[in-house]
């Protein structure tokens, strides 16, 4: 359609400040002289969100955009039509100064047998010698392969960003260069005062929190996800707290966590036990505040075993949640085993000279804070 309009595809459209375009089905291609072709490009483009869509001249486009202050590329494959390499992004993001949220979704194109093509590429190593400054840079979001992503890191630097958001769509923990570069971070590379630890439908969500002073309104956070193949993966404490620990090694400064729990699949059911819990617990050393949220009964009372146990470890040195004052439950109250777990943990506490306040939580505000 876009081809045999010719009329408009062919105009430059100077004063153009929002393109958005979309593709519901297979990457579409759009022809060379979209827009005009490289020459005509217009200057006074500010937002740019392309989603399935690709043509030729979109690094031109990029370099022709020095006012650009939002970027989303949503594309579905990263070899043959749609595809933007990291070198090619990378050049094209050099230019954009004043660049202040990005988004990246790369999307992985899974086979037939389940495997994820890009994965298996070899990327060859990249220098940190020249990197791509983007300092007015604020938002960061990335949806797609970690491969993709360890590789373009390296290459550039957003030293102010203050939201940074990484799904993966393949079970990856080993994130070294990522790591490295929430470390060139200013406000990332800090400690976190409150990190949520979500379980939702196919899906693990880790979110620090960070502290930020007026008259800052937005939320400063570092969110990482893992998609589709953890619905086949037995979870382990370990996997959670190592993943913690690659985004953000200080899990120990964080005063309030937050648990919700809200998928019913296979692995919830039978397959948790006690010591899962208390290894993640154990990594939360200065948490006085707790927040657990439980839509599935089996994992209440997982946990509530958990809490109840954690008082018995205490000779052997391995108190769990030791300067814990306020936990705030939902999801609890219809299970018999989880109340008595609860109420027995609590109680233990209050003879050791550690009270903790209870309350029944109607609803999960740890990631919808705004202010500290």
């Amino acid at each position: 359609m876009l081809a045999r309009s010719t009329a408009w595809v062919n105009d430059s459209f100077p004063s153009l400040e929002r393109l958005y375009l979309r593709s519901h089905h297979d990457v579409t291609v759009l022809p060379s002289t979209f827009l005009g072709g490289s020459i005509s490009i217009p200057r006074k483009l500010r937002h740019i969100g392309l989603s399935n869509v690709s043509f030729p001249t979109l690094p031109q486009l990029l370099l022709s955009s020095p006012n650009l202050v939002s970027l989303s590329l949503g594309l579905n494959h990263f070899d043959g039509a749609g595809s933007i390499s990291t070198e090619a992004l990378t050049a094209a993001l050099s230019t954009t100064i004043h660049l202040e949220r990005l988004y990246v979704y790369p999307y992985p194109n899974i086979s037939p047998g389940g495997a994820y093509p890009e994965e298996r590429r070899t990327f060859p190593p990249s220098s940190t010698e020249n990197l791509i400054v983007l300092r007015a840079l604020v938002t960061f979001d990335f949806g797609g392969s970690s491969a993709y992503l360890e590789d373009l890191v390296p290459r550039i630097d957003m030293p102010l960003v203050e939201q940074l958001s990484v799904s993966f769509y393949n079970r990856v923990f080993d994130i070294p260069r990522l790591s490295q570069f929430i470390s060139r971070t200013k406000y990332l590379n800090s400690l976190p005062h409150r990190t949520s630890i979500t379980f939702p439908n196919e899906a693990l969500t880790i979110r620090h929190c960070f502290r930020h002073l007026p008259p800052r309104r937005k939320p400063i956070y570092l969110s990482f996800s893992i998609r589709d193949d953890w619905l086949d993966t037995d979870w382990q404490a370990s996997q959670v707290v190592h993943a913690c620990g690659q985004l953000s090694p200080f899990m120990s400064s964080v005063e309030r966590l937050g648990i919700r729990v809200e998928s019913p699949r296979r692995f919830f059911l039978g397959e948790m036990d006690n010591a899962r819990w208390l290894e993640l617990f154990g990594s939360f050393k200065s948490v006085q505040d707790l927040q657990l949220w439980c839509l599935l009964g089996s994992a209440a009372i997982e946990i509530a075993g958990a809490l109840e146990n954690s008082t018995k470890e205490t000779a052997q040195n391995t108190e769990v949640l030791p300067v814990l004052r306020t936990l705030r439950a939902h999801g609890f109250q219809h299970r018999a085993d989880s109340i008595l777990g609860i109420m027995a943990f609590v109680a233990a506490r209050e003879l050791t000279g550690q009270p903790i306040t209870v309350f029944e939580e109607s609803k999960w505000e740890l990631e919808d804070e705004d202010t500290s």
